[in-house]
């Protein structure tokens, strides 16, 4: 039986959105909830590299002015 293709798409891991003193930091505003998350993202990442999969990273980003 041939394995089907698995992809990992992680979105918006970045210091922008995740760090204490990020610029967006939307939707965490709670210390232990971002450390659960980063925690939890990182297990799924680790495991992910293990089993050779596919990782896609997607960066959130605005312009300067906020324009979207």
């Amino acid at each position: 039986m041939n394995r089907v293709p698995t992809a990992l798409l992680a979105l918006h891991y970045q210091n922008d959105v995740l760090h204490p003193d990020g610029l967006i930091r939307v939707g965490i505003a709670d210390d232990e909830v971002r450390r659960t998350v980063i925690e939890h993202a990182s297990t799924l990442l680790t495991e992910a590299r293990r089993r050779d999969g596919v990782i896609g990273h997607v960066r959130i980003a605005f312009r300067p002015d906020d324009g979207e």
